[in-house]
């Protein structure tokens, strides 16, 4: 699992240098902003979440250049809800979720039945501890096999 793990992370790395050309070459795309967020974000988890003590170290600064390069996507195209749920995420992963939450309050004002919006709203309500609410939003989920995955994880919480 642990050489799985490298490969996947080499992946990660190799996506986020060709993006990384990309940007540079077409600095007006929020598609390839968005694509260079990702896979700087599952870098910055692969570091973060490895067993090499070093690479932990250096994971805050890889989540730095995510949600930039995000933030950067979200600039050219305010209106895609999809490159706001990945800066979303990235601002939950890099472990501030109260910014996430403001962003996916916004999303789901504006899609109100989006499934990604309002599970990574109920995962930053989680994250801020406000289990009630996270319950209740996911609760307005129907059909999301995702929200109903959420749904049991968070039962055992909230009786905790």
């Amino acid at each position: 699992s642990e050489g799985f793990a490298m490969m996947q992370q080499a992946y990660w790395s190799q996506a986020a240098r060709v993006f990384q050309r990309m940007a540079a070459s077409l600095p007006n795309n929020p598609e390839v902003f968005n694509n260079y967020g990702i896979s700087l974000l599952q870098r910055a988890i692969g570091m973060r979440d490895g067993a090499d003590p070093q690479q932990h170290g250096l994971a805050d600064a890889q989540f730095e250049s995510a949600i930039l390069a995000l933030r950067e996507a979200a600039k050219g195209a305010p209106s895609n809800g999809d490159i706001l749920v990945n800066l979303a995420i990235a601002l939950v992963e890099s472990g501030r979720a109260e910014k996430a939450l403001g962003i996916m309050n916004v999303h789901n004002a504006r899609s109100p039945g989006s499934a990604k919006g309002l599970n990574t709203a109920a995962v930053a309500m989680f994250n801020l501890g406000q289990l009630s609410q996270a319950n209740e939003t996911l609760r307005k989920v129907s059909g999301d096999a995702v929200a109903q995955d959420n749904l049991q994880k968070l039962a055992p919480a909230q009786s905790a």
